[in-house]
């Protein structure tokens, strides 16, 4: 390869503590497959949470929402041995998804699945080689790639499906554009299984595959360097409880899911005998990117508050680019439910004060209760409640968003 296009793996994993194994055996005996991974946050175990077994069953089996933070637990690495027996290690577990913390002496005491009623898909304990596949971004810095071929949303035509579903909600694609970057997916990279390269799709029954093609894409920045991107899905909910989305390739509208009487979204007749995982992704992050290190809007947020000229450095924090993209700078999104403490130290080395506004629903309440854990005390924080009736900010009007946060900004 040519080095434009050079494509660079770090990170592979070689060696694993004997302590760490062992810990990864206990617990696959009661909770099946563990997969110990050296990541750049550090050594983590992945594994099914009891909290989504309850609530999806096995299909937890295979997406393994649980991580155990082995440097915590064992006091390993410069953060965590120099303060090792002045915190409680065993509270080192949390499920990604819901945000619930677990003990590890409360994970080895459980009984195994089969005494839960799940039968393991796998068991035993897998070493994850961590490969981050980057490129160079011709500034002397080694980044994620892209999703492809894009577009400015601005550049699209005002007919464009893209264009329809955002200004159909009210967003403004110049603030779009000015907060992420924010962009349209024309052409996919294509899939290469090369060595050097691995790039690869899931493919889906009806839909093709789980590509970036035909989403929006939002990226993000730190002192103008790439990190990563997130691909959101092009979708509508009709008044019969019918679920669109915009396909892949085609650029044909496709019906997937109705909803049954119990307000549960079902898949159509025609992916319902297929492969559990006949899902497209409503988001998409792209590879290699270190999503639990991003606060995706930061370079746009913190320019803001240098032109308003702010004397306490305020952003406002959403869970995601829609969330956040209701105010426009100074909003940066979190990417998720779950803040990570690498997420909490981006935050408080960029701003005196953070205004959070999750979700209304309970893992949003859960999520309250994370980012005051890990930023109270080191910045202000102000948690602020969506008017009643509202589920997340991308329901809310512009005026009555800027309306939530206006007296903390302007005071």
């Amino acid at each position: 390869m040519d080095e434009e296009n050079e494509i660079r793996r770090v990170g592979d994993v070689t060696d694993i503590p004997d302590e760490v194994m062992r810990l990864a055996e206990a617990l696959s005996r009661k909770h099946g497959q563990v997969t110990v991974a050296l990541e750049s946050g550090g050594l983590h175990l992945y594994m099914a949470s009891p909290a989504k077994l309850a609530e999806v069953g096995d299909k937890e089996l295979r997406s393994c929402h649980l991580a155990v933070n082995a440097d915590r637990f064992f006091g390993r690495g410069e953060k965590w041995s120099k303060i090792f027996g002045q915190y409680d290690h065993h509270l080192s577990a949390m499920c990604m998804s819901t945000s619930t913390p677990y003990r590890v002496s409360e994970l080895l005491d459980m009984p195994p699945l089969e005494a839960r009623g799940i039968r393991p898909s796998h068991e035993g304990v897998k070493v994850q080689n961590v490969v981050r596949y980057l490129v160079p971004d011709g500034r002397g810095n080694m980044v994620p790639e892209g999703p492809g071929d894009i577009i400015p949303l601005t550049k699209l035509p005002e007919d464009h499906p893209a264009v329809v579903y955002l200004k159909g909600r009210n967003y403004s694609l110049p603030l779009l554009e000015t907060q992420f970057n924010a962009h349209y997916c024309v052409k996919e990279l294509p899939q290469d299984p090369d060595e050097n390269v691995r790039r690869f799709y899931r493919r889906l029954p009806l839909l093709g595959a789980d590509t970036p093609q035909s989403r929006i894409i939002f990226f993000a920045y730190e002192k103008g360097v790439h990190l990563g991107w997130q691909g959101r899905v092009i979708d509508h909910e009709t008044e019969a409880g019918e679920r669109w989305v915009l396909h892949p390739y085609d650029n044909l509208w496709y019906h997937v899911e109705t909803r049954n009487s119990q307000g549960k979204m079902i898949p159509v007749p025609a992916i319902a005998m297929s492969d559990l995982e006949w899902k497209l992704s409503k988001y998409k992050f792209g590879r290699s990117c270190q999503r639990n290190s991003m606060i995706m809007g930061l370079d746009a947020a913190v320019e803001w508050n240098q032109m308003m000229g702010m004397k306490i450095r305020t952003a406002i924090l959403g869970e995601g680019p829609l969330d956040a993209g209701r105010w426009g700078p100074p909003a940066v999104a979190l990417l998720g439910k779950f803040m990570s403490p690498n997420q909490a130290e981006v935050l408080i080395r960029n701003f005196d004060r953070v205004l959070y506004v999750s979700d209304s629903d309970s893992y949003g309440r859960k999520s309250r209760d994370r980012v005051s854990q890990l930023l109270y005390g080191k910045i202000e924080i102000e948690l602020l409640d969506l008017p009643a009736g509202k589920k997340d900010p991308g329901d809310l009007t512009p005026d009555t968003a800027w309306a939530m946060v206006k007296p903390y900004l302007f005071a």
